[in-house]
């Protein structure tokens, strides 16, 4: 089955600053049976597929894309491929959707990806949801009539939270405890088809997870008018936009009116794994063989770190005008498939066995400054997006923001600023999210962003002795 495509240049705007890996407990997920694959499916490193789309055109797949369809329409992008754009429009797209990717989810690689996908398949909105029906049902709210629920919310409620409140009161009348499971599950599949162009997973794992969320989704709901009602309920009790949803609803009508459209695909199509053993025949947009081509853009380590004399690592400007030596302990090491010459990117090195630290990753960069005021209050907002981020989409509990500090670190004078939070009151795990800069003599910022997930949650602030073995390693060239 082939859909009516739709093609357009798809712009978004670039995030501020790079955040590096996101949630950081990508080894909590690793299955005992087969060691190279996480027990929703993820492989445990970025494996490049042998085939393409093409190859396995199928009623499968556009199911897949069929579930995301509103998605993709609204943002103007492919329907009927995977991730919502085709081959020839891949390179065009391709540094959007990966904005997109980073400042909305906090993905910019294979392991962010697993670990934001995970935490949306394990938990996502409707988990809020339920907690919220609970209370409902504690309350006696579910039972009486609308109007009767709404004056009782008022008494004590703000507006955003009267919203979620009408919003669950009529979904659960008409779903139950699983009605925004679909907002949940389509979004996971478009998540894993714009990390699939982005090229953090490969297409066979983007199918392999993609099969076990559609399957998930086909049995909670009857039909796709279902499931777009479910991921329109869940969309406003995310964001609590009437017009927003009333605009997606109208897409979903023009979609459903297409003779050869999305939802034309049979809601209960057999979805199989028909993918397997599959050796790309296709060609790309240049005639040129996808098991052939160069795999540089497959996620494959092509960056070799440059030292100086004392075996520090060399990092620059974009322009390359402006250099600086970063010297880290020995139990740090470069990614050197993620680094660049003007991002540095360093993984703690995990001890076998080790309970303190599942995960720990640094990012430098240095760019000229445009007044430290500036650089601490585009930090600051960010950290503060992230706080209100992880409150609202109940992914953490306990959510901490530290403001601005400031304190010397060899030469130099360092400001920096958090956010941490804990996964669940139950699992005891501290997520920190943190930053630190500080100026040069000559009108350059060199800043850390750093990533940390611990399982010693007493100690939630900064370290300082961190800090400090960081930044005091830093030298002018």
């Amino acid at each position: 089955m082939c859909f009516k495509k739709k093609v357009t240049v798809f712009f978004i705007a670039a995030f501020l600053v790079s955040v590096i890996f996101g949630g950081c407990v990508f080894g909590r997920n690793l299955g005992t049976g087969n060691k190279n694959r996480t027990e929703s499916g993820f492989k445990k490193d970025y494996v490049p597929s042998e085939f393409v789309q093409a190859d396995v055109e199928s009623d499968t797949l556009q199911w897949f894309c069929s579930a995301y369809a509103i998605y993709t329409s609204h943002n103007r992008k492919d329907l009927g491929m995977i991730g919502g754009t085709a081959p020839e429009n891949k390179e065009m797209h391709e540094r959007a959707i990966k904005n997109a990717l980073e400042s909305g989810w906090g993905i910019k690689g294979h392991r962010s990806a697993v670990v934001k996908i995970n935490k949306l398949l394990s938990g996502g909105h409707r988990k809020k949801y339920r907690e919220l029906i609970a209370d409902m049902k504690d309350e006696r709210l579910l039972g009486i009539p609308q109007e009767e629920m709404e004056i009782a919310v008022y008494e004590d409620g703000e507006n955003e939270e009267l919203r979620e409140y009408i919003c669950a009161y009529h979904a659960y009348h008409e779903f139950g405890e699983n009605a925004i499971d679909g907002w949940d599950y389509c979004r996971a599949l478009q998540v894993l088809g714009d990390c699939y162009q982005a090229d953090y997973i490969s297409l066979e794992e983007c199918l392999d997870v993609s099969l076990i969320v559609a399957k998930r989704l086909q049995s909670t709901f009857a039909n796709w008018e279902d499931v777009c009602r479910s991921y329109l309920y869940g969309y406003y009790f995310w964001g609590h936009s009437s017009a927003d949803t009333e605009w997606r609803w109208d897409i979903y009508k023009e979609l459903a009116a297409m003779e050869d459209g999305p939802y034309t695909v049979p809601y209960d199509t057999e979805l199989k794994e028909n993918w397997k053993d599959v050796k790309g025949k296709s060609r790309d947009s240049s005639g040129n063989d996808p098991s052939e081509k160069d795999t540089t853009s497959e996620g494959t380590a092509v960056f070799t770190p440059k030292t100086d004399k004392k075996g520090r690592y060399i990092l620059s400007t974009t322009d390359g005008k402006k250099k600086v030596s970063i010297g880290l302990p020995d139990d740090y090491e470069c990614n050197e498939e993620w680094s660049s010459e003007d991002n540095l990117i360093f993984d703690y090195k995990l001890k076998e066995g080790s309970e303190k630290s599942y995960y720990e990753s640094l990012s430098f960069r240095v760019e000229e400054s445009e007044g430290s005021v500036a650089e601490e209050e585009s930090f600051v907002s960010i950290l503060k997006k992230e706080e209100a981020y992880w409150k609202k989409d109940s992914l953490y509990e306990d959510v901490q923001y530290t403001d601005t500090k400031e304190m010397k670190a060899g030469d130099h004078t360092v400001k920096y600023c958090s956010v941490s939070a804990l996964t669940s009151a139950t699992e005891k795990i501290c997520d920190k999210m943190w930053y630190v800069w500080f100026e040069t003599s000559d009108g350059y910022t060199v800043y850390c962003s750093v990533l940390e997930s611990t399982k010693d949650i007493k100690d939630r602030a900064v370290s300082k002795k961190k800090v400090k073995t960081f930044m005091s390693k830093i030298d002018d060239q």
